[in-house]
């Protein structure tokens, strides 16, 4: 617990002053959080592939992210990435079709979490605040409430701690404090669309959390990395963002 705090805080002093920043901070964190995310996906199952194939979905990625910054790119790009990924199935024995669909997964997954803080940045940064709120006040009641008060078991095939006590815990918490934080401190946003993400996003964010879960408990690995001590790697500590990223885009893309 004494690790995981302290690694806590480390991040929180690196990545709010850049993040809030935003240009080229918000670029350079993009740019490794794609590169460390590719590897630590590709560490799962490559070891046999093909040198050329391992570089060729770091450019993927890499490419992923420039068009995450100019999205009208986006679709083309994602044709390239299915053709390519059908390609190395067909060519070689030790790529089966779950790894190219978890590239695929991942790939967009990272792109559009990229794709839409970068549109956050472009209505109000405070939007961001309000998605990491959301996400990580649910995360962090889920695990102190579960704790507490945890008696029933939410989902022990993927992840035996959680609970349902603590899930809705979370839940209320991450939901009472985004509204709020949105209500008082970001004034261009609608009711609608407050209502909607601070209901939606604590929901969402532990489901992320699930879905990587349920990646890591398929692969039999603990955590995807080891770069943060008490935390794991870097989709370790992502996976409830991402999907409350991509809840943001929907909302902004259709309430904005």
């Amino acid at each position: 617990m004494k690790q995981r705090i302290i690694t806590a805080l480390g991040l929180l002093i690196v990545l709010v002053p850049a993040l809030l920043l935003g240009g080229i901070f918000f670029k350079i964190i993009a740019s490794f959080f794609v590169v460390v995310g590719c590897y630590e996906i590709l560490r799962l199952f490559s070891d046999k592939w093909p040198k050329w194939t391992i570089y060729s979905i770091y450019i993927i990625f890499i490419l992923g992210l420039i068009t995450a910054f100019n999205f009208e790119y986006f679709i083309q790009l994602n044709c390239i990435v299915l053709i390519f990924l059908f390609l190395i199935l067909v060519l070689y024995q030790e790529v089966s079709f779950e790894y190219i669909g978890l590239i695929f997964l991942v790939f967009n997954i990272i792109i559009l979490t990229i794709a839409s803080i970068d549109m956050m940045y472009s209505i109000n940064k405070m939007l961001l605040i309000y998605t990491c709120l959301a996400t990580y006040i649910t995360d962090t009641f889920a695990f102190f409430v579960g704790k507490a008060f945890g008696k029933h078991k939410l989902n022990p095939r993927i992840s035996p701690n959680k609970t349902i006590e603590g899930t809705l815990g979370g839940y209320i918490f991450g939901a009472i404090i985004s509204f709020l934080f949105g209500y008082f401190f970001i004034k261009e946003i609608n009711l609608t669309f407050l209502i909607s993400g601070s209901l939606i996003m604590p929901a969402l964010g532990q489901i992320g959390d699930l879905s990587f879960s349920a990646i890591k408990r398929h692969f039999n690995i603990k955590d995807f990395g080891n770069l943060f001590p008490g935390h794991g790697g870097v989709l370790d500590r992502v996976d409830s963002l991402t999907f409350n990223c991509l809840v943001m885009f929907c909302l902004m893309s259709n309430l904005l």
